[in-house]
């Protein structure tokens, strides 16, 4: 299998996306709007070896009620593990659009066998209440039971907050 650097989609002059990537991730009208996000330069470190670091985001449509959830897995050598999006329908607010890319990305590390994973998500409140295993009474309540029962799949599972720069592919997919 070929597999593909993420820092190597990367501009190293510019520190930014290659113009080749962002038309293949978006129409050329929607790239012209993400080029000023993917100026941002990506801080990224990598994993411990033989744990998976997945990033995960997700954006939300308050009129359409729809989101969508970009996954992006890589390995210690920044090499591309999978990527992803999912879209979803009839979600009531960002809390649950964010809870749902969580949840994404559980289910594709399970389905891909991975057993060493940190998940990374620039959601704060997501990250706190994964980390906490916490069940307040919210919308998204049934998505959080789901990730609490998903983290037994793992052997070791962290989860962690990045800000949106180090974000940066997921949150592009998600867009």
């Amino acid at each position: 299998m070929n597999y593909t650097k993420v820092s190597d989609l990367i501009d190293p002059v510019h520190n930014s996306w290659s113009e080749e990537v962002i038309l293949f991730l978006f129409t050329e009208e929607q790239a012209m709007q993400v080029m000023c996000l993917a100026k941002v330069a990506v801080k990224w470190s990598p994993p411990q070896r033989d744990v998976i670091k997945i990033n995960f985001d997700a954006s939300f449509d308050s009129l359409l009620k729809t989101s969508v959830s970009g996954v992006v897995a890589r390995n210690n050598e920044d090499l591309l593990m999978a990527i992803g999006t999912t879209p979803h329908r009839y979600v009531a607010n960002l809390e649950m659009a964010e809870a749902l890319a969580c949840e994404d990305t559980l289910i594709l590390a399970v389905e891909l066998g991975f057993n060493k994973i940190i998940l990374e998500g620039d959601a704060l409140t997501i990250i706190n209440r994964a980390k906490a295993r916490t069940d307040y009474r919210s919308l998204s309540q049934g998505i959080f039971q789901n990730i609490f029962s998903l983290t037994a799949s793992f052997t070791d599972l962290q989860f962690t907050h990045v800000y949106r720069s180090g974000n940066c592919p997921a949150h592009l997919l998600a867009k």
